[in-house]
């Protein structure tokens, strides 16, 4: 059986909150997202972002960061549009369009117009997790002592390295697993969450409306897991 695909995309060019809609200039979009399965994650290592990308036709130079007299030279001019907020919205045989990647884009890379193509655009998205990769952040001794004073279970330290780098959307279960000493010096407040979530046999990602999540080892035997969600016949 056919079906029809529709994907709509929009970017924050000037990152406040406001999102352009631009599927006009859609060429195409192709993107990966992969999760650790239940039960597993605690031997899958670190995490995975999930990734995107975005090709545009660019044949006024919209897109180009050199072109000065481009409708978005303001935003994107010398890297301005760097890990500028995007989303991406499909659907299938319907009207109706669902978020299916939230995240940030790089540096456009721009293809020139030949005689067999036009000219585009790529840009290269990465989930949110994309933004805590590239934090560095060093947590306060006092901090580390409060933690270990008020036996701090995985999920509230994750919430506290979340709460440290501003990081919101968040949804995360209760903890498990209390965890004495818990610290960062100078490092990815990402990458020491994906370790303390696998060593509690939970797992840490970024969703695909964007939110943050940790799911505890139990999170499947709650709502609404624990009851039947769809039934097939033949």
């Amino acid at each position: 059986m056919a079906r029809t695909i529709g994907c709509k995309v929009w970017f924050d060019w000037d990152f406040n909150g406001a999102f352009t809609e631009e599927t006009t200039n859609l060429v195409s979009v192709r993107g990966d997202t992969r999760i650790a399965p239940p039960g597993e994650s605690i031997t899958g290592g670190q995490g995975m972002i999930d990734s995107c990308t975005i090709e545009l036709y660019n044949n006024a130079g919209r897109y180009s960061p050199l072109n000065s007299s481009g409708a978005l030279y303001t935003y994107i001019q010398d890297g301005k549009g760097y890990h500028v907020p995007v989303y991406v919205e499909t659907t299938i045989n319907g009207s109706t369009y669902t978020r299916a990647f939230t995240g940030v884009a790089k540096i456009p890379r721009e293809t020139g117009r030949t005689v067999d193509d036009v000219r585009t655009v790529e840009f290269e998205c990465r989930g949110r997790e994309e933004l805590l990769l590239q934090k560095r952040m060093s947590t306060t001794y006092a901090g580390v002592i409060q933690r270990w004073q008020d036996g701090f279970t995985e999920g509230q330290i994750i919430t506290a390295f979340l709460n440290a780098a501003s990081a919101t959307p968040t949804s995360i279960d209760a903890g498990m697993v209390t965890i004495p000493w818990s610290w960062l010096d100078n490092e990815s407040p990402l990458e020491d969450i994906w370790a303390i979530a696998s060593a509690s046999g939970g797992r840490f990602y970024a969703d695909v409306s964007g939110t943050y999540t940790y799911e505890n080892m139990a999170h499947w035997l709650n709502s609404p897991h624990a009851t039947s969600q769809v039934t097939y016949t033949a």
